[in-house]
């Protein structure tokens, strides 16, 4: 067997486009959730633990040129040696 590679991602999105993904994808309906316990769960998450500080890499899905199979990451600079 090859050797293989383990690297750890995190990946944003700013707030006005993962709510219009999450409306797409889910419906208007599931709004309410998505902005009253989905969203601060995360941010709340996101800023106790600060998983892209343990990320190999930080992308970033915010430029709006998704493909078929859906949003197109770009690396935000952040790359650690391991």
């Amino acid at each position: 067997m090859p050797p293989t590679t383990t690297n750890r991602l995190f990946c944003r999105a700013a707030r006005a486009l993962r709510l219009r993904r999450g409306r797409e994808r889910d419906g208007a309906a599931a709004e309410p959730l998505w902005t009253g316990e989905w969203m601060p769960a995360e941010d709340a998450y996101v800023a106790a633990e600060r998983p892209d500080l343990a990320a190999d890499a930080v992308l970033s899905s915010d430029r709006e040129a998704a493909g078929e199979d859906g949003p197109r990451y770009w690396n935000t600079g952040r790359w650690t040696a391991r």
